[in-house]
C-alpha cells in the first residue's frame, strides 16, 4: 500500500478563529494537529507532534521525504526535526544531565545555531552539516562555543543523535 501524507487546515485567522489549526495526516492510521498564530508554526507543531509516532527508520526512507515535501522543509531542517524525534524517543533512556533539545530561536539561527540542548550545566549548541565543504565553509566563520555535527543521507537518527550526545557530553564536563 503507497504511504500518503495530507495536510489539512482546519482553522485560519479571520474564519471564527484566531489562530492557524493545522492537520497532519500520515493516512491512513496517524494524524497530529498543531494550532498557532503563523501558519508554518501551526505546520511545525503538527509534525513535532506526528515524528514521535512514527518509526525513525521509516522518517529517513520514503515516508520522511512524502512528509518533507508536503510540508515544504528542507533537507538540513528536516534531519533537525528527525534529531529532535530521535532524542524525544529516548524517554527515560537519554543520560540525566541531556534535559531537553530544541530548535534555535531565529536570532539564534543569524548567528548559526541549529539545536539547543539544555543539560544540568547550560545550554550547548549545535550545528549540523551534510557534507565536508558544509562543515569547511562553517569552520571560517564558526564561533567556538557552537559544535558541528555531521551526517550524511546514509546515517540513522540514533547515529546522528549518538554523535551529538557525544560531543555535548565532552563539551558539558569543561562547563563548570
Amino acid at each position: 500500500m503507497k504511504q500518503d501524507v495530507r495536510l489539512d487546515v482546519l482553522a485560519e485567522p479571520g474564519k471564527n478563529s484566531s489562530v492557524w489549526v493545522i492537520a497532519l495526516r500520515e493516512i491512513p492510521n496517524r494524524v497530529a494537529c498543531g494550532s498557532a498564530k503563523k501558519r508554518r508554526d501551526a505546520e511545525f507543531k503538527a509534525l513535532e507532534r506526528l515524528i514521535p509516532r512514527i518509526d525513525l527508520n521509516a522518517l529517513n526512507g520514503p515516508l520522511g521525504e512524502i512528509i518533507r515535501t508536503a510540508l515544504r522543509i528542507n533537507k538540513g531542517i528536516w534531519k533537525e526535526w528527525i534529531l529532535l524525534a530521535a532524542f524525544r524517543s529516548l524517554g527515560n533512556h537519554r543520560p540525566r544531565w541531556a534535559k531537553r533539545i530544541r530548535r534555535a530561536t531565529t536570532p539564534e539561527e543569524a548567528l548559526g545555531i541549529d539545536l539547543v540542548l539544555s543539560t544540568d550545566r547550560g545550554d550547548i549548541l549545535f550545528q549540523l552539516k551534510s557534507s565536508n565543504v558544509g562543515v569547511k565553509k562553517f569552520l571560517v566563520r564558526k564561533k567556538p562555543a557552537i559544535l558541528i555535527v555531521r551526517f550524511t543521507d546514509e546515517d540513522t537518527p540514533r547515529r546522528i543523535l549518538t554523535a551529538l550526545l557525544s560531543k555535548a557530553e565532552q563539551r558539558r564536563r569543561r562547563i563548570h
